[in-house]
């Protein structure tokens, strides 16, 4: 069986680039941002202050490692965390609709 030799600077190498690539991403301010007003928010079950908006990420992200993918599904969960009332009325209005739909279709069919 072949040993294969370990070196050691290769490690290093890959942690710094992988590193690089997170800093120089153009949307970590804002992913960064995001979780933190996440973590404040499930820290105190309330609206964190809002800062002032960062700008907007930049449309073709030219380094970094795609952080601004996330930016929308991190943004969708931050504000349904900051608003826990939307989950039960988003419950019950899907009740509702089905409900209604099930008491149209049943009246078509009783009225054809």
């Amino acid at each position: 069986m072949p040993y294969v030799t370990h070196q050691p600077m290769s490690g290093i190498a890959d942690v710094l680039s992988a590193t690089n690539a997170i800093v120089t991403d153009p949307c970590l301010d804002r992913v960064a941002t995001l979780v933190l007003r996440l973590h404040a928010a499930e820290q105190r079950g309330q609206a964190p202050a809002r800062p002032g908006q960062p700008p907007a990420p930049p449309k073709p992200p030219t380094k970094g490692i795609g952080l601004c993918s996330a930016v929308k599904p991190l943004e969708a969960v931050v504000w349904v965390r900051e608003r826990p009332w939307v989950v039960p009325v988003g419950a019950a209005a899907v009740v509702v609709g089905l409900f209604a739909l099930g008491y149209a279709s049943g009246r078509r069919r009783r009225s054809a």
